[in-house]
């Protein structure tokens, strides 16, 4: 697993069985996250698990370079400039904070569709809590796509 907060990497299983080797560029496609900062992701049509601190996207594609170090392979993102969640910002006219970036990360993780209402609605939800947790937020977008009427929290 990853030591460490590495912001622009991410880590095959050591026994991916798939052949890369340092210096290869190569393109991968995020299927899922497992758990946490555990990821199932395709390369070549393979599915290998991978391990990020990233906040990655289900069907997000990603290219990155192979670096081996300490003898584990370490795919080094090369495409950072791509931000599916600035898109999808300056779509709605929303401003960029953490907490809105939080949300909308949630949302799309959780496979429900990124709207402004629901951005809205999670906001005003939390404003006043005084740490908030990414589940937290997973599950008050799944709450809203069920038509689960929150009040507020305390």
């Amino acid at each position: 697993m990853l030591s460490g907060k590495i912001t622009d990497r991410i880590e095959l299983q050591h026994n991916s069985g798939i052949h890369l080797r340092p210096g290869d560029y190569i393109s991968l496609k995020v299927v899922k996250n497992i758990f946490h900062n555990k990821w199932a992701v395709s390369i070549g049509g393979r599915l290998l698990t991978a391990y990020s601190d990233i906040d990655l996207i289900p069907g997000q594609i990603i290219k990155a370079k192979v670096l081996l170090e300490e003898n584990r392979l370490i795919l080094k993102i090369t495409n950072k400039n791509i931000d599916t969640v600035n898109v999808l910002l300056e779509k709605y006219g929303i401003n960029s904070d953490s907490l809105t970036r939080s949300i909308v990360l949630s949302l799309m993780r959780t496979g429900l569709a990124v709207r402004e209402e629901y951005i809205i609605a999670i906001k005003s939800l939390i404003k006043n809590s005084k740490k908030v947790e990414t589940k937290l937020i997973r599950l008050l977008a799944i709450m809203l796509d069920k038509g689960i009427i929150i009040k507020h929290l305390d």
